[in-house]
């Protein structure tokens, strides 16, 4: 039988994903007060779009996909939404405050006969905003390609990503809207040192950030740390991802490269590259940046970046989150690691975290940390326990975003998940941006005398923690029972280390 139907409609479009961070959980708290809210900033996002030439194809839920005819006006209607949605939303607790993730795509969609589009430009889109936070937007590399040039933005390299559904790995992009770090663009000297950095549930790192040690000594009752650092200057023995080997070689290696130098880190911490005597800054950063690559090429295939031209650091002090040092414990939970263990059932690509997880012999460690309205995970080894936690809990922040939960020390749990309620989130301290800052040191004080604990909040504010109970059920008991005492209509926030809903 002939097609009546004749050729499908196609065209190259640019693609605007966006969704509501956590809204599912946002609605549940006040179900008539968000969506009055979310309509009228839905009315909002759809002026910005037509004031940049767009059009709205389709929504659906939380969901707003837009089309435009230029990668740079889709990134400037973006930035224009997310400022929006700041300022709308600036009075709002943070817990209850709407925020949306953008991904933005260039890809060849179909046009239906409804004028909605559909096709990997639609997909990669979604995909995309998947990656990022509340308030984030993230890009395709040809999106980035497109715009880098054109506007006064930062672009946080995010590497090669494995996108759902996507028959293809692609690099994405986070973007700076504060404009206050850029990318270093691609290409070419000199030496790898390698370690080994096993990344498991969710992509790739790159643009990774600065090191541990602003908590490296924190006193009782003081989140401050006993010693400050310039983390802008380049410190070898802060060189995030890389294994201690690695650290050791550069502090004699980069210091002995002449001239004008820089140093490339890929975005496993497999691989560095190093050049010396570049002519400019620019090309220090080409040429190193060149040099990792070309040595990960020939087995890995990762992206690098560039970490410091002479010895000065590119990326950003803030963005490479860890928990509190009385927040990482290291010791046994009275339970192994198993193929069931409730965080990773349901995490993406969990399974596999699963299967390479048991299976590695050598110094290992797993961290955990949030992720839209679920966990995800990192694992990484080393020639000792404690260079596999240190990069753990180093990967693992960058990618959650956020400081991230110690979960295992080699084949045993550190951090016991609950089983009763569902877990959506892991907790720190360091981290939470729901706790009250002046009410966080208490908390890990009380946290700190051991398991189980158990975490609530009141409707008047009140956050009350009980630890050091023989099982979950008389921790959360404990926990409701003293926050009647002080309160009213009180929830669990939190089991142990692990946020938790209904």
């Amino acid at each position: 039988m002939a097609d009546d139907a004749g050729p499908l409609r196609r065209k190259l479009a640019v693609i605007l994903a966006s969704d509501i961070a956590g809204y599912s959980r946002l609605v549940a708290l006040d179900e008539e007060g968000t969506l009055r809210r979310f309509n009228t900033l839905s009315r909002h996002v759809h002026g910005i779009v037509e004031t940049h030439g767009g059009r709205v194809f389709n929504t659906a839920g939380d969901a707003i996909l837009a089309e435009f005819d230029s990668a740079v006006t889709a990134v400037r209607a973006a930035t224009e939404i997310q400022a929006m949605m700041t300022a709308a939303e600036r009075d709002m607790p943070a817990e209850r405050a709407l925020a949306f993730r953008i991904g933005i795509a260039v890809g060849d969609v179909v046009v239906a006969a409804n004028n909605d589009l559909l096709g990997d430009g639609v997909n990669i889109a979604a995909r995309l905003q998947t990656l990022g936070d509340a308030g984030s937007i993230v890009v395709s590399d040809d999106v980035h390609r497109l715009t880098a040039d054109k506007l006064a933005l930062g672009f946080f390299d995010l590497g090669a990503q494995n996108l759902k559904n996507i028959p293809r790995s692609m690099n994405a992009f986070r973007i700076d809207q504060d404009g206050a770090s850029r990318v270093v663009s691609a290409v070419p000297a000199s030496r790898r040192l390698s370690g080994r950095f096993a990344v498991i549930a969710g992509g790739a790192v790159a643009t990774v950030l600065l090191s541990l040690a602003l908590w490296s000594a924190t006193r009782q009752g003081s989140e401050k740390p006993a010693v400050t650092a310039d983390l802008s200057r380049f410190d070898a023995a802060r060189v995030p991802l890389v294994s201690d080997d690695t650290r050791r070689r550069l502090i004699k290696g980069y210091a002995e490269a002449s001239g004008l130098k820089a140093l490339a880190i890929s975005n496993d911490g497999d691989f560095i590259g190093i050049a010396a005597n570049a002519p400019d800054s620019t090309a220090a950063g080409e040429r190193a940046k060149e040099a990792c690559e070309r040595d990960s090429a020939a087995t890995h295939r990762r992206p690098c970046f560039v970490y410091a031209i002479g010895d000065r650091v590119l990326v950003e002090a803030g963005r490479f989150p860890l928990p509190l040092p009385a927040e990482i414990s290291r010791k046994p939970a009275g339970q192994r690691f198993g193929s069931a263990d409730t965080p990773l059932a349901a995490m993406q690509q969990g399974r596999r975290l699963l299967q390479e997880y048991p299976a590695e012999k050598r110094p290992k460690a797993l961290a955990i940390g949030s992720r839209g309205e679920g966990v995800w995970g990192a694992m990484s080894t080393g020639a000792t326990i404690d260079e596999a936690i240190r990069r753990a809990l180093e990967f693992c922040g960058f990618r959650a975003p956020g400081p991230c939960v110690l979960y295992a020390v080699g084949d045993d749990l550190v951090t016991r998940p609950p089983q009763t309620l569902r877990i959506v989130g892991a907790l720190t301290f360091a981290g939470d941006k729901v706790i009250p800052a002046g009410e966080r040191q208490r908390l890990v004080e009380i946290y700190a005398r051991g398991d189980w604990q158990a975490l609530t909040r009141g409707a008047n504010g009140t956050w009350h923690a009980v630890a050091a109970h023989a099982s979950e059920a008389l921790a959360t008991a404990a926990a409701m029972e003293t926050c009647r005492q002080a309160d009213r209509d009180c929830q669990i926030y939190a089991i142990g280390r692990f946020l938790v809903a209904p």
